[in-house]
């Protein structure tokens, strides 16, 4: 009800915006996390969101902007949204659920920028469809890659830190173990 009291009142795609991002970051306070993790899935879906709009307002349908979209407008963007899921669920599978560490914060710049810059290209209102469903595809995929890297990235530091806690771990049993046998040649 408020983001379509916002539209119908304002009219206008920055205020839009914020306002579905508000939105889905309301959303996300029903489920258990922190706020950071919270913010970070409501920018994500936006952004997939937005990307997979453009997509097919652009490369399925005869969009010009500012039309009334059809139906099929709806179908098409639901699907690759659906894909979209459906890739990100094979890719990260479990991955997703761990905790991020800290430099959250800072990937969390990358889905603003892709939203700022898709933006700025649709209210640019660029003539070539082509290279705008390049452009948004190729910030798609950008996003898609740089968070598989950085869960991958996570999985690199937890497999070191349990190579180091075993290593310690071997340390502190062949202390032990000198011990030990320090004590039987003493009895």
């Amino acid at each position: 009800a408020l983001t379509f009291s916002v539209f119908v009142a304002f009219h206008t795609p920055a205020v839009n915006i914020i306002t579905n991002l508000i939105g889905l970051f309301f959303l996300t306070l029903l489920y258990e996390g922190s706020y950071k993790k919270r913010l970070t899935a409501a920018i994500l879906i936006y952004s997939v969101n937005m990307v997979c709009d453009i997509v097919s307002a652009y490369l399925f349908l005869n969009y010009n902007m500012g039309e009334p979209t059809s139906q099929i407008f709806s179908i098409v963007t639901d699907l690759l949204i659906l894909v979209c899921q459906l890739v990100a669920a094979k890719v990260l599978g479990n991955q997703a659920k761990q905790e991020y560490i800290k430099g959250l914060k800072i990937l969390l710049i990358i889905p603003i920028l892709s939203i700022c810059m898709l933006f700025f290209l649709i209210y640019a209102n660029l003539q070539n469809r082509r290279l705008l469903i390049g452009e948004s595809i190729g910030i798609l995929v950008i996003n898609m890659v740089v968070f598989y890297l950085y869960h991958t990235l996570i999985d690199i530091h937890q497999q070191l830190y349990e190579k180091e806690i075993l290593s310690q771990q071997i340390k502190i049993y062949s202390n032990q173990l000198e011990v030990i046998s320090q004590t039987q040649k003493q009895v």
